[in-house]
């Protein structure tokens, strides 16, 4: 929803679309890279890569 709010306040501030997305997108990219990063940190942690067949949490699975 902040993506939509940013875009339509660029939108409505400028008078061409062209120049309101590259002003949001200078705001969202760097935004959406840091929450990338983050959520590939946050898988890595909690679903491993590895040939094991030991689960992960395995007190989870009862």
């Amino acid at each position: 929803m902040l993506d939509g709010a940013e875009l339509a306040q660029a939108i409505a501030d400028r008078p061409r679309t062209d120049d309101a997305v590259a002003a949001y997108e200078s705001v969202m990219l760097p935004r959406s890279n840091d929450q990338a990063a983050t959520t590939a940190d946050l898988l890595a942690a909690l679903m491993p890569d590895t040939d094991s067949t030991e689960p992960v949490f395995p007190d989870v699975l009862g």
